[in-house]
């Protein structure tokens, strides 16, 4: 699971500004593998 309580930036250059909303982004897109 993702514990995100940070802003993760997308390999894309797109800032994902996540507070438990690992279920909402597309974790494949996040750096996190």
């Amino acid at each position: 699971h993702i514990e995100a309580v940070m802003d993760v930036v997308d390999k894309e250059g797109l800032v994902l500004k996540c507070r438990y909303c690992g279920r909402v982004l597309d974790v494949n897109k996040i750096r996190y593998n």
